[in-house]
């Protein structure tokens, strides 16, 4: 294209003009379950492209600049997805230990306490990102889901942890992400595989023989709602993360304002049906601020 050194300026700049639907041009090992790269086959369909039009005009460099830069954000957007997810899950692992660690908050006004913190970090972002406010202008199915998943499950799982013993209780909600698995199979152009759900099982097993040390353990009747709290949240997790996928062109600040509005919620129902009890010293603060 002639573009010059380096070409990754030029080819987002041009793109902006360009049509990104102009061209399909591959997809290298999108479907593949790695995380390898191979950039060689879109490369050469570029050239092949180029070459079928030539001579180029302003448009069709652009035209093939955009769809270039379509198809390379599909591949790695899909490749940085898993590493997020990854990265996901190193902050859920910190989850229970934090709530116990957060003394004995009632589940509402520790949820209210903790998305009232999440939300106001977000505000204050909004000095350095003014335009992230706008964000905030969604339509009321997109705070329905938000709300629901962030309010509907962190509520049950502190639920669960304040009724039921943090083992039990937390073996009992990661079975998330089985279900995420499961209900993911339901989206459009998903399909479940018998490795994926062996993978799960196999995962949930090794979690109960580490935790447990091999020594099994007892389900008392006397948890059972927060045992029932735990399965809900888990319920509530897997649905509100795949149906999250159907809402991709919502962006990540909206979360923002899912994070007030679920604060305020939590502070409703906190005064209306909960007493007061502030952490008890600068530790369980840290653990209030760290969820």
């Amino acid at each position: 294209l002639d573009l010059g050194s380096p070409g990754g300026p030029a080819v987002e700049r041009l793109a902006r003009g360009g049509a990104p639907q102009r061209f399909r041009f591959p997809r290298p090992l999108l479907h593949e379950d790695r995380l390898d790269f191979s950039f060689s086959g879109l490369k050469t369909a570029v050239r092949l492209a180029a070459e079928e039009i030539a001579p180029l005009g302003p448009q069709d460099v652009a035209d093939i600049c955009a769809s270039f830069q379509a198809a390379v954000t599909e591949i790695v957007s899909r490749r940085a997805a898993t590493a997020i997810g990854f990265c996901a899950g190193l902050l859920w692992a910190s989850l229970a230990t934090l709530t116990a660690a957060s003394g004995s908050v009632p589940p509402f006004e520790l949820l209210a306490l903790t998305f009232g913190v999440g939300g106001l970090a977000g505000v204050a972002l909004w000095t350095v990102r003014p335009a992230a406010a706008k964000a905030l202008r969604q339509p009321w199915p997109v705070y329905l889901l938000g709300v629901g998943g962030l309010f509907g499950y962190h509520a049950c799982y502190f639920i669960a942890l304040r009724h039921a013993p943090v083992v039990e209780a937390g073996l009992i909600n990661y079975l998330w992400p089985l279900l995420i698995v499961m209900f993911s199979a339901l989206l459009p152009g998903e399909r479940l595989k018998w490795q994926h759900l062996a993978g799960c099982v196999l995962a949930l097993l090794g979690a109960v023989l580490v935790v447990t040390r091999g020594q099994g353990f007892n389900f008392d009747a006397t948890y059972l709602p927060g045992y029932a709290a735990a399965l809900i949240a888990a319920v509530i997790w897997g649905a509100y993360s795949v149906l999250s996928r159907r809402l991709p062109h919502v962006p990540s600040d909206t979360i923002t304002g899912f994070c007030l509005v679920t604060a305020a919620l939590a502070t409703a129902v906190h005064f209306a049906i909960e007493p007061t009890v502030w952490p008890a010293n600068a530790w369980q603060w840290v653990a209030v601020v760290g969820l």
